[in-house]
């Protein structure tokens, strides 16, 4: 038994390819468009949906293909990029917490 038994390869697994893909793109879209109001988070926004795009694009074959990359290669590629747009949004909460106005939550004005 080899890693390419283990690898998922049925419609299933086309479809979260697909699914992180598409999100990643909407969410570096979703980030230019905030770059006017926060660049910072404009930016980061972006990036997050940029590592999660390339982590979908890295679980398939035809990249594997194109740069020569085994399936064990690709799928460490795949969850490496997963893990930081994970990592990438935990920033972006802890930041967002940062800056948050403590007088409107407490009612202060």
């Amino acid at each position: 038994m080899n890693l390419t038994d283990t690898v998922p390869t049925g419609s299933t697994a086309n479809l979260v390819v697909l699914a992180a893909v598409v999100v990643g793109a909407l969410l570096v879209g979703y980030g230019l468009v905030l770059v006017p109001q926060s660049t910072l988070g404009g930016v980061h926004v972006a990036v997050i949906g940029g590592t999660l795009a390339l982590s979908g694009l890295f679980e398939t074959r035809a990249v594997g293909d194109r740069f020569g990359l085994s399936p064990r290669t690709r799928r460490t590629f795949s969850l490496a990029f997963a893990v930081i747009a994970l990592l990438l949004v935990l920033a972006f909460v802890v930041l967002q917490q940062g800056t948050f106005d403590t007088r409107t939550a407490q009612g202060v004005g």
